[in-house]
């Protein structure tokens, strides 16, 4: 386990035990719709991802790899760019 480096959060990697597939791709489209004033942001705005450098910008090519990534559980290694920095 690693610690959050800033504003503390819950652990995502034992989401792929608690929910289902589908329902964390919807979740991702729209947090404050199963979850009114939480911090979550979306990065699929209006079904559009943010991040176009990443699996070619498709939306449910990302879902599909954060799906992945937290299904590794405690094999999950610490995703790059994050250690070292500090979220305010």
């Amino acid at each position: 386990k690693y610690p959050a480096s800033g504003i503390q959060a819950i652990d995502l990697t034992t989401m792929t035990r608690r929910v289902r597939e589908d329902w964390f791709f919807r979740y991702l489209v729209n947090p404050q719709s199963y979850r009114p004033g939480t911090r979550m942001p979306t990065a699929f705005v209006d079904g559009q991802s943010a991040v176009q450098d990443i699996c070619h910008g498709e939306p449910g090519r990302q879902m599909a790899a954060l799906w992945t990534y937290l299904s590794d559980g405690d094999r999950a290694g610490v995703p790059e760019g994050v250690e070292g920095e500090t979220i305010e």
